[in-house]
């Protein structure tokens, strides 16, 4: 970092440490020549001699290059070392401390780390107006949360995260805000919609800055999740579709095939019943020949009535042993026959008694 370089810094002094241009020109500044900057930088900021603001404006343009390039370890000890000595002065240190809480998570999955992180960025929101940037590390927090499935986090915290996001890009058409309202819209289920934003993402981030193609590489790859999530949503709603078909289908069937069974049922039932109704016909016919033959009229009708009588019993008999069709209707039917049966047995013991009395 040259003279100019150090002068540019004296400058930024005159700047509010949380505006939106505060945090733009330390950001050029550290990665115009990061090699060069980073000893300078942490030289100002631990001398004890220093002014405050500046030894701050060391410290946040350190955080600055830690993250552009995903220094994470280095991030996470310089705001464990100095984070708290700045926190009551200048409210952009919830925003190292929002990043921080989310750098712990990947390394414990702890769902408490997002949680804290999507507080912290929240509180400087509150404190920090007119900064797309802080507006986009809310809504970030809140989007990541979503991606890794924590449970907690309210409706209005997503609500807020898509107002601000949108506040973000009115202010600052910039390709990481793109990306961050396209992952929230996906949340949603508004696919199309979110791939549009990530592809716009893509186009609009330069390939001319030193961490572009990290960047670039974190939009396809939310891209590559949106499209695939897409996938297999519409695989999912096809495969629910065709099993309801089959379903219906097999439910169709199986009304058919009991309807079938049932009238085949029936038609045993009358082809048995109609069977049993000529055989007797046939016989009490042969026998009726030879009993007028041989017996006189009263010994021959009371001998009829009875063999019509058996004829009826064992009818009844065979349909209950047969048991093709066990209905109710069936049952009172069989009975009546029976009943029928014994009736003619009666009346021919009754015909064929001494006397023609019983």
């Amino acid at each position: 970092m040259n003279e100019s370089a150090l002068n540019e810094l004296s400058r930024i002094a005159d700047l509010a440490a949380g505006s939106y241009e505060y945090v733009v020109r330390l950001r050029d500044l550290v990665l115009d020549d990061d090699k060069a900057a980073e000893p300078v930088l942490k030289r100002i900021l631990d001398d004890p001699s220093a002014d405050e603001r500046r030894r701050f404006d060391a410290y946040y343009a350190l955080s600055i290059l830690y993250r552009r390039h995903e220094r994470v370890t280095d991030f996470c000890l310089l705001t464990e070392r100095y984070n708290d000595r700045f926190r009551e002065a200048y409210p952009l240190t919830q925003v190292n401390r929002a990043l921080y809480f989310r750098y712990k998570y990947r390394t414990s999955e702890d769902w408490d780390y997002l949680l804290s992180s999507i507080e912290c960025a929240e509180k400087a929101v509150d404190a920090i107006a007119d900064n797309p940037g802080v507006d986009q590390t809310y809504a970030s927090a809140v989007v990541l949360a979503l991606e890794k499935g924590v449970e907690g986090v309210p409706e209005e915290k997503i609500r807020k995260a898509l107002r601000l996001i949108d506040r973000a890009i009115d202010r600052k058409s910039y390709p990481k805000y793109y990306s961050t309202k396209g992952r929230l819209l996906f949340q949603r289920g508004k696919f199309a919609e979110a791939c549009e934003l990530l592809e716009k993402a893509i186009d609009l981030e330069r390939l001319s800055d030193k961490d572009s193609v990290l960047r670039t590489t974190q939009y396809y790859f939310h891209l590559i999740e949106i499209k695939s999530k897409q996938m297999f949503t519409e695989l999912d709603t096809k495969l629910a579709a065709t099993t309801r078909t089959i379903n219906e289908d097999l439910a169709t069937s199986k009304q058919t095939a009991g309807r079938l069974f049932r009238d085949l049922d029936a038609v045993k039932s009358k082809y048995l019943e109609l069977l049993a109704f000529f055989a007797s016909v046939l016989a009490f016919i042969m026998a009726t020949i030879n009993i007028v033959g041989n017996f006189s009229f009263r010994e021959a009708a009371a001998l009829l009535l009875v063999m019509g009588g058996v004829l009826n019993l064992s009818f009844s008999v065979l349909r209950l042993l047969i048991d093709y069709n066990s209905s109710r209707h069936t049952y009172l039917k069989t009975a009546v026959i029976f009943t029928i049966g014994a009736l003619l047995i009666a009346a021919g013991y009754c015909a064929g008694a001494a006397g023609g009395s019983c």
